[in-house]
């Protein structure tokens, strides 16, 4: 089932495509002992082994002019290395009351597999897109990264996105640009070459979906554990520095896609320390 936030005038759904994902050993430097401090705190959030339990989550932004969908998970499936399950975004939508053709703009904070997966879907003429009427928007140093031939061939899951390139329907961002009355793309570099940050605002309020600039609540105050996954750790810590720095004095919503669903939290304080308090 959908959960929901709002920001003003803004509804923000989080949308759950794959829940029940482990993901061993994802910051192989962080010590036994400071692990098992912090899986006392957040219980839900890191597993056994030094694997986080995670999922794959995207957000719909609804207000009066526009329905915007931000990620679009794993895809259909079934997903072999999550115990065969299939993806729950369309159903999610559905629950939500949003039909694939009421999205006005897919939105991609980056391009690894657990964002595009519902990008497009295989026809009988080929990739058509799974929300006819959207626009999709991605950030263009993640395209001229990840859409050089050598890195495409291992990047079979980038093949809906492409096609959907190869038929105008994707737009690049680069830098900060407004996307909606309410909407805002800011680059938060570092997890890939042009990741980049949602932010709502509305009626003095703020929301930020952050994709994977963070993927598990201990780095709102670690800000120096890195994922195997980041491509440029050390441009991922000063990001994640700043960024949740801001965000704590904006007393920003964070939307976070990868912290126990539904993701909605804030960012408080207490002895020194920055916590995430979910909603």
């Amino acid at each position: 089932m959908a959960h929901t936030a709002r920001v003003g005038e803004v509804e923000i759904v989080s949308l759950l495509d794959v829940t029940d994902w482990h993901l061993g050993d994802f910051f192989p430097t962080v010590p036994d002992a400071i692990w098992e401090e912090y899986r006392a705190i957040y219980p839900d959030a890191l597993c056994d082994g030094k694997a986080i339990c995670t999922s794959a989550t995207a957000y719909a932004i609804r207000s009066g002019d526009a329905t915007i969908l931000v990620d679009t998970g794993l895809g259909p499936g079934p997903h072999e290395r999550m115990g065969g399950q299939k993806g729950q975004l369309l159903a999610e939508l559905k629950a939500a009351g949003i039909a694939p053709e009421d999205v006005s703009t897919v939105i991609m904070t980056h391009m690894h597999r657990d964002h595009v997966g519902w990008n497009a879907l295989p026809a009988a003429d080929g990739m058509k897109a799974t929300f006819p009427r959207a626009r999709y928007v991605l950030p263009k140093k993640d395209w001229e990264y990840y859409s050089q031939p050598e890195t495409l061939e291992r990047a079979p899951h980038l093949a809906g996105t492409v096609a959907l390139f190869n038929q105008g329907l994707i737009d690049l961002a680069d830098g900060e640009q407004t996307v909606s009355r309410y909407v805002t793309l800011l680059p938060t570099p570092g997890h890939t070459p042009g990741h980049q940050a949602v932010v709502v605002s509305s009626n003095g309020e703020r929301a930020a979906i952050i994709g994977d600039m963070a993927h598990t609540p201990p780095q709102v105050q670690e800000t120096d554990w890195t994922a195997a996954a980041d491509i440029d750790p050390q441009l991922a810590v000063e990001t994640r520095r700043w960024s949740l720095d801001q965000m704590e004095a904006d007393h920003t919503l964070l939307c976070a896609g990868h912290f126990p669903h539904p993701g909605f939290g804030y960012l408080t304080r207490q002895n020194g320390r920055r916590y995430f308090q979910a909603l």
